[in-house]
């Protein structure tokens, strides 16, 4: 029952329902919905009764996807997730509890690995930094299936000795920080840069206003590479991100720099068609979803060279 749970982790009323979610095939009961398999099995409490519609189509590990009826709504959940750092744990909370798996214990760096990391840099890390090491430091599929989020002992400041590194690129390429003139804010901005870009090219540039907002970012960001959704990819012109502008919706994650490009557009969030949607500058798509209908929905409604598309 919910009033057996620490209140953080209760259900909403917005959170019972509306979102596709993983459950084993075997089955389980409407109050044990769970996230997505290859990961174990802790319940997400939802109240008894709610009633239940599922369907399956062959997902990783035999899952299926399960509906509860309700409105867990992205977009109004993402809206309060980005305004403050209490929002955004609450937001990555349910975000990973309904499109991935919940986040339990374990699932963070503990306090003496932070405190040793500490010791070791000769100041505290940003509470906000601190929050995101504690709540998922140890989730994979959120922090670095694609770019890296720093163990803490691999946390360190920069050549220039003026920005506290805390994520990479996969291959290094670019890395992204905290300013250490800001680095005793609780949520401070964070900064990148492309150390592929030439030395003169090479400054720190503002990424986004907060560490708990890119931190929001790494999640969604991470989440559609971890291998396990449904995932697919496109090259985009201007044809495309009109139909993508007029037939999806825009989330409120705020605009911020595609690394790769900088100078270029800027990278935004898309839902629709029971799928989640990131355009990298104008140039790319990426696509997660729960299903396999999801994908097949977006490449109908955004025709042309899918990379995963075999048919």
């Amino acid at each position: 029952m919910q009033e057996d749970l620490p209140a953080q982790d209760r259900c909403p009323a917005s959170l019972v329902g509306g979102h596709p979610r993983r459950v084993a095939a075997g089955g389980l009961a409407a109050d044990q919905v769970v996230g997505a398999a290859g990961r174990s099995r802790v319940p997400v409490k939802v109240p008894l009764g709610s009633p239940v519609s599922c369907s399956g189509d062959g997902g990783p590990a035999a899952a299926m996807v399960c509906l509860v009826n309700g409105g867990f709504d992205l977009h109004d959940e993402l809206a309060q997730g980005v305004r403050d750092a209490a929002g955004a744990w609450r937001f990555i909370r349910l975000f990973a509890a309904l499109y991935a798996s919940p986040i339990v214990a374990g699932d963070g760096r503990n306090d003496s690995e932070l405190r040793a990391a500490e010791s070791r840099l000769g100041f505290r890390l940003p509470a906000s930094l601190r929050e995101a090491y504690a709540l998922v430091g140890r989730r994979n599929d959120l922090t670095r299936s694609q770019d890296r989020l720093l163990a803490p002992n691999e946390v360190g400041v920069d050549g220039t000795g003026q920005v506290l590194v805390f994520r990479v690129e996969n291959q290094n390429v670019a890395q992204w920080g905290v300013p250490l003139s800001a680095v005793t804010e609780p949520d401070p901005p964070v900064v990148f840069r492309v150390e592929s870009a030439s030395k003169a090219e090479r400054d720190w540039q503002p990424f986004l206003d907060r560490v708990s907002l890119a931190c929001v970012e790494m999640v969604l960001s991470e989440w559609m590479f971890s291998g396990e959704v449904f995932a697919d990819s496109r090259e985009l012109d201007d044809e495309a991100v009109a139909l993508l502008e007029k037939g999806f919706r825009r989330l409120p994650m705020p605009d911020y720099p595609f690394w790769a490009g900088p100078d270029g557009r800027p990278m935004r969030w898309f839902d629709g068609l029971g799928a989640v949607l990131r355009e990298d500058g104008g140039a790319w798509l990426w696509v997660g979803a729960a299903t396999a209908g999801g994908i097949a929905g977006v490449r109908r409604a955004l025709p042309g060279e899918w990379l995963m598309d075999e048919g």
